[in-house]
């Protein structure tokens, strides 16, 4: 723990600084439902039964494991960066307040030496109250956001102790597509596991072939003449259609055909969230340039007024609009920002890479534990 010298004002509470690597890493190796998965694989490579009737499902294990780590991975950095938004954006409102309450300040003091006060001077002490509700909402949020992020982390509950997401720097996303779907085909561990059952020569495998094929669909994956339980008159309905369509008890290559065709289903939705995430970054990229563009054309509208202001001018209140507008400009291009870099994110969970960072050597990640 530490307590970070850039902490926020107004708060009497400890920080805890936690890079965008950290939240990954901490996710992926501390995801419970994984973790009791590669227990179970652990016992049946290390139990006595030969290894043509343990393969195939360890390795079901093993993939079905990355599979929980790559999602906890992408929706911890999801928290992650709505988190760094929500961060900035009270940084940005507790700015916008204190230069409002500044030139309240300067108002009331010219007032004080017989200069006339300037008028519309309730819409100012409005908008100091508007940024005040902000920041009250961020620091909401910031304690929501707080909570999941610890929880999905495995880190201690401790209300008096913030996650304080560290300065991310500026990084290249490379939205080849093409090379991107067939990473995914490659990584993405629930492709992997249907292909393996597939492929695999191992006696079990079609039986486990067909407990995921039962949880893709309650129908599929059956053997001959069961149906699955809750059916009803449906199920009653379907027996002597399934008697007629099914083959004979043990048919391994019914079942192979499932799980091709699982492949392909799967393969299928993958290309969908990446190009779905890559459109989603290239959006965010564009709308990022257009609120940087408006922060600085609005930063030059509020120095001219200032020079205006330092030359003799009254103008208080278009001074305060400008730097509101200013102000909001920047809160949206913070969250143009934070918003492309969960997207990017997702971009590399959706190939299935972030289990991979963290868990694979190939991929700068460490050995399994």
């Amino acid at each position: 723990m530490t307590v970070e010298a850039n902490a926020p004002p107004g708060r009497s509470l400890t920080y805890r600084r936690l890079t965008e690597s950290d939240c990954l890493t901490f996710a992926v190796r501390n995801c419970g439902p994984a973790q009791r998965l590669d227990r179970e694989q652990y016992d049946l490579v290390n139990s006595c039964k030969p290894a043509c009737e343990t393969k195939a499902k360890a390795d079901a294990l093993g993939h079905a494991a990355d599979e929980l780590r790559n999602r906890a991975g992408g929706d911890a950095l999801d928290l992650y960066w709505k988190l760094v938004a929500a961060e900035a954006g009270r940084r940005v409102y507790l700015d916008a307040g204190a230069d409002i309450a500044k030139l309240l300040d300067e108002a009331a003091r010219a007032a004080k030496l017989g200069v006339k006060e300037p008028e519309n001077l309730a819409e100012l002490e409005g908008q100091l109250a508007e940024t005040k509700a902000e920041v009250a909402k961020h620091d909401g949020s910031i304690k929501e956001l707080n909570h999941a992020l610890k929880a999905i982390l495995g880190l201690d509950a401790d209300p008096t102790v913030h996650l304080w997401p560290d300065a991310p720097a500026v990084v290249a996303v490379d939205l080849d597509v093409d090379r991107a779907l067939e990473t995914a085909r490659t990584y993405r561990p629930d492709i992997l596991l249907p292909k393996a059952l597939h492929a695999s020569p191992d006696a079990l495998a079609p039986q486990i072939a067909r407990q995921l094929l039962g949880g893709t669909n309650p129908l599929l994956g059956l053997e001959p003449g069961t149906l699955p339980p809750g059916l009803g008159l449906v199920g009653r309905t379907l027996a002597g259609f399934m008697r007629l369509q099914v083959p004979g008890p043990g048919d391994a290559a019914q079942t192979r055909r499932q799980v091709a065709g699982l492949v392909g289903d799967r393969e299928s939705l993958a290309a969908a969230e990446v190009r779905a995430a890559a459109d989603r970054v290239a959006a965010g990229i564009s709308r990022a340039v257009v609120e940087r563009d408006a922060v600085e054309s609005l930063g030059n509208r509020v120095a001219d007024l200032e020079r205006a202001r330092d030359a003799g001018r009254t103008v208080t209140v278009p001074l305060a609009n400008a730097r509101a507008a200013w102000h909001k400009a920047r809160g949206r291009l913070i969250v143009a920002a934070t918003d492309t870099r969960a997207a990017a994110a997702k971009f590399r969970q959706a190939q299935g890479l972030l289990v991979r960072e963290v868990m694979d050597p190939a991929f700068g990640g460490t050995n399994r534990p």
